[in-house]
């Protein structure tokens, strides 16, 4: 299962949820460390998050300048870079059960498609713009008016590959507690 989301905590929150319920320690071998905007630590793993990380460099993306059009992971440069790859995710993609969480792939689960030779169920959570970008702005200094492009962006992408399967979950909901 991959874990999406524009907000990092709220992702963090929903992957140790998820992981403890699976019984999974970490997914794709060690995990990014805690940092002081994230003391919890990020529940991602560092060969997904690095992969993620270059699949939106090739593109002429970031993290933080997120493409406005739906990229086309399909195309050659992508897909040579995913099938060399393969071989270092071989052991997810027979895995039957298992969380990888990184904000990324709001934008990068097409292509992970390619990558694991099949779709990932996703299970995305929704927070409140106005509370992603003053986060932004608290943890990158980004304008909170760039913060709230970020957060559309992230969910454009989202909601364009979300199937009916799939899970989204309302962050408030899950702090107050309304999913019993």
């Amino acid at each position: 299962m991959f874990i999406a989301g524009c907000h990092r905590s709220g992702t963090s929150l929903l992957a140790c949820l998820m992981k403890n319920i699976v019984g999974q320690a970490t997914a794709g071998g060690s995990l990014l460390p805690p940092a002081i905007d994230n003391p919890q630590g990020f529940y991602e793993s560092e060969i997904f998050n690095a992969l993620n990380e270059h699949l939106l460099k090739l593109a002429g993306y970031a993290w933080d300048e997120p493409p406005l059009f739906k990229i086309d992971w399909s195309a050659s440069k992508y897909i040579n870079h995913l099938f060399l790859a393969r071989n270092d995710f071989a052991s997810m993609a027979l895995e039957s059960q298992w969380v990888e969480k990184d904000p990324r792939l709001c934008i990068t689960a097409p292509a992970m498609e390619h990558l694991l030779l099949r779709r990932v169920p996703i299970m995305a959570i929704l927070r409140d713009p106005s509370e992603v970008a003053i986060s932004l702005f608290r943890r990158n200094g980004i304008a909170y008016t760039k913060g709230l492009t970020i957060w559309f962006l992230y969910n454009f992408h989202l909601a364009s590959i979300l199937h009916s399967n799939d899970a989204l979950v309302i962050y408030e909901q899950l702090i107050n507690n309304k999913y019993k």
